[in-house]
């Protein structure tokens, strides 16, 4: 694929083909940077602790631009399969460690990745790594008239 090539994302109806919106994405839009400065300690994770390192790989799949991601640990036990309480003694180690932080909104914990380890935007922008995030919800968790509306639009398909 070409470099310079433009990048769209197409929601398009299955049924007729029509494209039913579409916008440029950024030349970045799904990149995740490793700093090698932070390479030591995931591979010592990686080693020492797999579902650890499990659950920080599936949170830096999902985080926002910013290095953050709101996520219940409901949601970490359902995309896992682990249970609940190995998700709190993972995500201890993981705190405890400096994989991420947390913040509070409310009873929602906001989990920053540390961006010395990795980082999903320009890299000038790291100084603003905790002023969003990306709500990351199970159907399990959402309301029945929001999974209804869920099972609609994924009737469509998006194509990049």
């Amino acid at each position: 694929m070409n470099n310079d090539a433009e990048l769209l994302q197409q929601i398009v109806d299955v049924k007729t083909g029509e494209v039913l919106t579409q916008k440029e994405l950024a030349k970045n839009h799904n990149f995740v940077m490793l700093f090698r400065n932070g390479m030591d300690d995931f591979m010592k994770l990686c080693a020492k602790d797999g579902k650890a390192a499990a659950i920080l790989v599936a949170m830096i799949k999902q985080m926002g631009e910013n290095n953050s991601l709101i996520v219940s640990r409901e949601t970490l036990a359902e995309l896992l399969n682990f249970s609940i309480p190995t998700i709190d003694r993972k995500l201890k180690y993981l705190r405890d460690n400096n994989f991420f932080c947390i913040s509070k909104s409310g009873n929602m914990n906001i989990y920053t990745i540390n961006s010395n380890l990795a980082w999903s935007t320009y890299a000038n922008n790291r100084k603003y790594s905790k002023f969003s995030a990306t709500v990351l919800i199970s159907e399990s968790e959402q309301e029945e008239r929001h999974k209804t509306i869920t099972k609609e639009v994924n009737k469509k398909i998006t194509v990049q």
